[in-house]
């Protein structure tokens, strides 16, 4: 049947054949359609029960300006009069079975309402994930350039507050009592450097950090922080270590000889497993612990009493670096030349260089 004109079905004195879902107004019975047009083994491009055709909409008069149009236009979800409760409303319901929207949704399509999908979502193709959620702000704005990100979340600043930060994403596990983690940013300016954002668990469990499917770095629930290890016992603990090669590959330490000018050490200088590097001094409250332990040591051998005697002969001294100007504390140290001069090479981690020649025969020695 087509219909020319504009028709009203139903009205304000209808009388409701069941106040279920199977429609009050108006109601297509459930039919079986045969296609008798596709041949054997053919493919229909589609199948469409009740379809609308795109319309056109023209204008009698010059530049009209309409400021929105739609195909299909549901004015509300139902509202609930005399005597009557609605505990959900909806303008639009499917009960079973999927949607297909062929073209993009965003924030802006969906307008002022709500998108809410209690089941399965497809993003690009058929691997769904399971969403159940209500958005207040900005889920999704338009890419632009300024954002350099496909996907942006925008808070609102009223919605979903912890404190002065709103939570961006929340994780739950499967659990009864689950682990929680969330994503949150500060609503406050970035003119205020603690306005930060907050990565991490909301409840009292540990957060790892990883590459490669595994853990790398973690963050106890008691605030203890170990690299390598999950397990940290101190509030810093490193396990593990790497070769660290000082002064090499051409990026080390340049001397100018008096005689010979400029003599870079290419090194290497020293190549000691480390798990701790710093390019600059480190500052200790308490100073610094080492363990000595004899299971894990060998070859014991006594000092004779010259070994003892060349120890007495190496002096404190006082010093600064040529770079350090005088406003520069003086530093305590020995110098590693007079350790080898008096024969206690075992006190250092050298490698010689032949071209570092004597030059002040008080402070050098020939290849250090």
């Amino acid at each position: 049947m087509g219909i020319a004109k504009n028709i009203t079905i139903g009205g304000p004195a209808v009388s409701a054949a069941s106040w279920f879902v199977s429609g009050i107004q108006y109601r297509s019975l459930a039919t079986t359609y045969t296609n008798t047009s596709t041949s054997t083994s053919g493919t229909a491009v589609s199948a469409v029960i009740n379809s609308f055709a795109q319309p056109t909409i023209t204008a009698s008069n010059s530049s009209v300006t309409s400021t929105r149009a739609a195909t299909v236009y549901i004015d509300n979800a139902p509202a609930a009069g005399t005597n009557m409760t609605l505990t959900n409303t909806h303008a639009l319901w499917v009960e079973n079975g999927s949607v297909y929207i062929d073209s993009a949704i965003s924030s802006t399509s969906i307008s002022t309402g709500s998108l809410i999908v209690n089941g399965g979502v497809a993003v690009g193709g058929d691997l769904f994930s399971s969403l159940i959620h209500s958005i207040s702000g900005t889920l999704t704005n338009t890419p632009s350039a300024s954002q350099s990100a496909w996907n942006t979340m925008t808070a609102d600043g009223v919605n979903w507050l912890d404190g002065s930060f709103t939570i961006m994403e929340d994780y739950y596990g499967s659990s009864g009592t689950p682990v929680r983690g969330a994503i949150q940013i500060h609503n406050g300016s970035n003119g205020t450097s603690t306005n930060a954002m907050f990565i991490g668990t909301m409840t009292n469990n540990d957060l790892r950090l990883g590459c490669n499917d595994s853990t790398k770095l973690t963050i106890q629930q008691a605030g203890r922080v170990g690299i390598g290890t999950s397990s940290p016992g101190a509030f810093l603990e490193v396990s593990g270590s790497v070769s660290s090669t000082i002064d090499a590959g051409g990026s080390g330490v340049a001397y100018f000889l008096k005689t010979g000018g400029l003599v870079s050490m290419t090194g290497p200088l020293l190549s000691i497993n480390v798990s701790i590097k710093s390019s600059n001094a480190v500052l200790a409250g308490a100073g610094f612990y080492t363990t000595s332990y004899a299971r894990l040591k060998k070859d014991f051998t006594k000092l004779d009493n010259s070994i003892a005697d060349a120890m007495v002969k190496v002096e404190p001294l006082l010093f600064r670096y040529k770079n350090d100007d005088e406003s520069v504390p003086l530093q305590l140290e020995y110098k590693a030349q007079d350790s080898l001069r008096v024969g206690l090479p075992h006190c250092l981690n050298f490698s010689k260089d032949e071209s570092m020649i004597v030059e002040n025969p008080n402070l050098d020695s020939e290849g250090y």
